[in-house]
């Protein structure tokens, strides 16, 4: 009797778990790269700068507090970018789908940041509730999907718990409304 055994070396490709993660780090995209690396520095960045800051904790936090914490967490996200992130060739992902439309990415980052920007220029004049209203509806309306009574509600939604939370359970001193 003649039995040939012929061995293997374990298919790295995707066949198990441990290989399709490995697949993945390998396949990691260069912008999910980018954005990992400009996470990192804008949380390193934050963390060296509220060095100059008392700490506190977090009954009682200091100045420092918060960046440092902010700072923190954009590291941790920096992490976890490369591993999450869409992996090229994959078409489920978001922006790497055949035909990947930039100038809807683009669109997508003005109206964000350009939302961010009307919210802290209108915040005075309109109340904290009439930013954040005008916030999610400029914001949302970058996408190519957005629905306007959806963000309206949402819109109002996050305007009434931003002043519940910030005026009055902080004690910001911020108007809730117009003046």
């Amino acid at each position: 009797m003649n039995i040939d055994i012929e061995h293997r070396a374990p298919d790295l490709r995707g066949g198990a778990a441990g290989g399709r993660l490995a697949e993945l780090a390998a396949r990691a995209s260069a912008r999910g790269l980018g954005l990992a690396l400009a996470c990192a520095a804008l949380g390193g960045a934050a963390i060296v700068l509220a060095q100059d800051y008392a700490l506190g904790r977090a009954g009682r936090m200091g100045p420092g507090y918060f960046p440092t914490l902010l700072g923190w967490l954009l590291v941790g996200a920096a992490l976890a970018v490369p591993v999450s992130g869409p992996v090229e060739g994959d078409d489920s992902a978001p922006g790497n789908a055949p035909g990947n439309d930039w100038p809807a990415e683009l669109r997508a980052l003005g109206g964000v940041t350009g939302a961010i920007l009307l919210f802290g220029l209108s915040v005075e004049r309109l109340g904290l509730a009439g930013a954040t209203l005008l916030l999610v509806l400029v914001s949302g309306l970058a996408s190519a999907g957005a629905r306007l009574r959806e963000l309206a509600l949402l819109g109002v939604a996050l305007a009434l718990l931003a002043s519940l939370l910030f005026v009055a359970g902080l004690g910001v001193n911020l108007p809730v409304l117009p003046a």
